[in-house]
């Protein structure tokens, strides 16, 4: 169900689904890394456009009621 939520809000956007939650982590700073698996060198270059999508602040506080705010 969380994950039905947050595709439905970022169609609703016009985001892509996969920016949010490589993005998530990202922007934690209690969070060091983040580990991504990719099948060929070229998907980093995605990666990397996923990571520059802007996601507006309303669809954190979003995100952040579907999944619960990491105390």
């Amino acid at each position: 169900e969380p994950a039905k939520r947050l595709q439905e809000q970022c169609e609703a956007l016009a985001l892509p689904h996969a920016a949010a939650p490589l993005q998530f982590s990202t922007r934690d700073a209690r969070i060091a890394s983040t580990v991504v698996g990719i099948s060929r060198a070229e998907r980093v270059a995605s990666l990397m456009d996923l990571l520059a999508v802007p996601m507006p602040d309303d669809l954190w506080t979003e995100i952040d009621e579907i999944v619960g705010v990491l105390a």
